[in-house]
Formats: structure tokens, sequence, C-alpha cells
């Protein structure tokens, strides 16, 4: 009894909390791990049942008893899922629509502002005029991360950020990429024989990538100068509302708390949570090109090719942008796809 008390004792830090990070290509399947994550039930994860003799292997032995231990009664619990993509949509909500509809419109035709022209310009801007209740409650993405102490002190602060980040963030960046996928967005240029091609992409995937990269050079969504100590901006925001969910389990009776984060695309924000957290296990999710191909069916073959660009450069044009992300937009000289 006192050699299994010793070792309760021993990963008792690990049973209070568990951060599981995943990484990986867009389409690759982290959202797909997330949701399984969620559930509630262990058999609900439908896994293969190991075998219980004729080990062939040591994996095969710890397989079963991996098995054999998380089915077991309280084993298994459910993980909160935190959305990387709608924490940096809540600096979008942040700033407000006002910035939001300024942003866009600089994309109305390509000028010395900007190099991108926005297809159906005019009509993104009457849809966005029927988003303005997903800027609503823009204060409770404003809070003081600094001083978040003094806000977990208050039960009434913490169910009123956690229903908002957990359960209502999420729904409302549903809502606006459902609105920004149906519009693509250009980029002209002259190849070196006098040819004009058109690189094409995604407005959503645009946006979001392009949004991110600028919180973590200057903190604010609409803009891209480097200031060189705000790319943990997105992290911190993270970070802070992991306390919120253990807060909010610990006042709901759940003092064991179970976070994925999906997922995370900067190497320096996974660097941020492994110095903070012993707890903290970082995954990559990686699938075949052609089943990942399959999942992102929504995007043609020159979105497609400038979205791996923007994952995958050729070259970056400042050393600071590995700080911040990768460079955002790779023109794909194969699309001449002209903008509609």
């Amino acid at each position: 009894m006192a050699y299994y008390t010793s070792v309760k004792t021993a990963f008792q830090q690990r049973n209070d909390l568990i951060i599981v990070a995943l990484t990986g290509r867009t389409g690759s399947g982290c959202s797909t791990v997330a949701s399984i994550l969620k559930s509630a039930d262990f058999q609900e994860l439908d896994f293969r049942l190991p075998k219980t003799i004729d080990f062939n292997n040591v994996d095969e032995r710890k397989d079963a008893i991996i098995y054999n231990y998380m089915k077991s009664d309280q084993h298994w619990k459910p993980f909160t899922v935190i959305e990387a993509s709608s924490i940096i949509f809540s600096f979008v909500i942040q700033a407000g629509i006002e910035k939001f509809r300024d942003y866009i419109r600089n994309f109305s035709e390509i000028n010395n502002k900007t190099e991108m022209r926005i297809s159906a310009h005019d009509e993104l801007l009457g849809s966005i005029d029927r988003l303005q209740y997903l800027f609503n409650n823009a204060e409770l993405c404003a809070f003081d991360i600094k001083n978040i102490d003094t806000m977990l002190a208050d039960e009434g602060k913490v169910d009123e950020y956690y229903k908002f980040y957990v359960e209502e963030l999420p729904k409302r960046k549903s809502e606006f990429e459902k609105v920004l996928s149906q519009y693509t967005c250009h980029e002209e240029y002259t190849s070196p024989s006098g040819d004009t091609t058109f690189g094409r992409a995604n407005l959503y995937s645009f946006f979001m990538q392009h949004i991110g990269n600028n919180i973590r050079a200057s903190g604010k969504p609409y803009d891209s100068s480097y200031s060189g100590d705000k790319f943990y901006w997105v992290a911190e925001r993270i970070d802070a509302l992991i306390k919120i969910i253990r807060a909010y389990g610990h006042i709901h009776s759940e003092t064991n708390s179970r976070i994925c984060i999906d997922a995370l695309r900067n190497p320096y924000e996974a660097f941020y949570f492994k110095d903070k957290y012993a707890e903290f296990y970082l995954i990559s999710v990686n699938t075949d090109e052609d089943s990942r191909r399959m999942r992102l069916g929504h995007l043609d073959r020159c979105e497609l090719e400038n979205l791996d660009n923007t994952e995958f450069p050729h070259k970056i044009e400042h050393n600071y942008e590995i700080f911040f992300s990768s460079k955002y937009w790779k023109l794909s000289g194969n699309c001449r796809y002209p903008p509609v």
C-alpha cells in the first residue's frame, strides 16, 4: 500500500493536468484528433482491441496495458479543446468590426498599399455587414492577462470567460469561416516572358494566416510591423485560457484537467508551453497526401498550392520572420487564373 501511495504521489501532478498540443499541415487531421479527444466515454474512441496473449513484441504488451488501464472507471477523461484559430479570431473581435471593414476595403484593387485584390469585393462588404453579431462582447477578448489571477478569484467571471472562449467563440469563428471561405484573393504577377499571372488563395485561409502573423509580429491584427517582443501574444492568450479552464474545473469539482490545443503551427509557441508546463506534450499529426487533399476539397489546385507554399516557403525575406511565421504568401507560377 505504501508503494502504491508513493507511485500515486509521484505522478499526481501529471494526473491533475495534461496539455496536448497538436501540430501538422492544414488538412492533416489535427481537428479530427481534437474531436476524438473530446469524447466523453472511452468506448467512443473505438480503439482496436489489443492482444491479450501471445505478444510478438514489447509494443503489443504496452498497448494492452494502456488499453486496460484507460478503460477502467474514471481513468479516461475528455479533453477540453482550445482552438488556436479561435484565439486568433478573438483579436479580430477585440479590434472591432469597423477596423475589419477598413482592412477589407484595402483589397478592393491592387495599389501601393497592397498587392492583393479580393474577388467580389463589394459583395463581401455586404456580407460583413451581416456579421455584426460576431463582434459582440468584444470586452471579453481584452482581459488583462497580467492580472488574470484577480479574475480567476471571481467564480462568476470564470464561468463567463469559460463559456465565451470554450463554447461561444468557436461557433462564431465557424460562422466567420463560412462567409470568408466563399471568396478568393489574387496577386498579379508579370513573368519574365511578359505574361500576366495571377496567384489565387482562399480568403479565409489567407486572412487567418496573415492576421496570425501580424499579431505575433506587432500584437495587432492589422499591423504587420515587427516589434520583436509580441510573438508570444497568441500563446499567452491560450495560456490564460488554460488557467480559466482549470479554475472552471475546480469550481465545478473537477480537479483533473485535460486540455488539447488545436493546433500550434509556430515552433516558438510550442517552446513557450514546453518550458512552462512539465505536463505539456506536442503531437505531430500527419496523413498521406491524397487524403489531405481530399479533406481540402473546397480549395482548387491553385489555392491549395498557395496554401502549401505558405506553410512551407522556399525562402523568407527577413531572418526575424522565423519568430512569428513563415512567409504567408508565395505565388505559384503554375497557376494562371485571372481574377474573377
